[in-house]
């Protein structure tokens, strides 16, 4: 059975520590079920004293890139060559938080393209949304915070929509005609998942009180989201 190597992706203004709980579940889980794993704590826009100004234009920058040009990515080149520089056979997997989610995506699509290495698995929480490769889609969770009638905020932000042509008949059928049509799904994650966590933006993680509701704490809850999505 191949080791796992797990990257926990950083947004911006994150602090050393922050995925420890999520790390310390990562662990337990796969030592129950026998399997080596590596986990690395990843800033692919710098940690928090890196300044707010140039971590948000980076995070924008990324943003608005297409799936096709993911090697343009800032985020995602700086995880891709931290990929590169092991040379391991591990399995991949990507864990990416806030807009550390935006630099998996680009970093899976350029590892794929350009690299011909696999990412087993992409799970994004509580992140922007950002177009990704049908390859990488399909290995791809996107997980976010529910309360009642709106999710978390960085959900709003980013697209996964893109115009596409469609075809069809004129009413006489005697002529092709074309028009356009948005398809809001058509660069996104194959697997959406609700989580009904609470708490804030940053609070995805916390396994204490006040964050424990009926189903279980924060960390729980995504827990168990995060753990199905890896033994499909």
């Amino acid at each position: 059975m191949r080791p796992v190597r797990i990257y926990l992706l950083a947004g911006i203004l994150t602090v050393p520590g922050y995925f420890r709980p999520l790390e310390r579940a990562l662990r337990a889980r796969y030592q129950e079920a026998g399997q080596a794993v590596s986990i690395e704590e990843f800033f692919p826009y710098g940690k928090y004293g890196a300044g707010l100004i140039k971590q948000l234009s980076e995070v924008q920058h990324d943003l608005r890139l297409s799936p096709d040009r993911a090697a343009a990515s800032i985020g995602g080149k700086r995880l891709v060559q931290a990929v590169l520089k092991e040379e391991s056979a591990s399995k991949l997997v990507f864990i990416g938080h806030s807009a550390g989610g935006v630099a998996a995506s680009h970093a899976a699509g350029e590892l794929w393209l350009h690299h011909q290495i696999k990412v087993e698995r992409l799970i994004l929480i509580g992140s922007p949304k950002v177009r990704m490769l049908p390859e990488i889609s399909e290995r791809a969770l996107y997980l976010v915070q529910r309360k009642k009638w709106r999710k978390d905020w960085f959900s709003y932000i980013g697209r996964w929509g893109e115009l596409e042509a469609g075809g069809g008949e004129s009413q006489s059928k005697a002529a092709k005609y074309w028009r356009w049509r948005y398809n809001p799904y058509k660069y996104a994650p194959a697997e959406r998942q609700d989580v009904m966590t609470i708490g804030r933006h940053a609070d995805y993680f916390r396994d204490y009180p006040p964050y424990r509701g009926k189903n279980g704490t924060n960390l729980e809850m995504v827990m168990n989201e995060v753990w199905q999505h890896l033994n499909k």
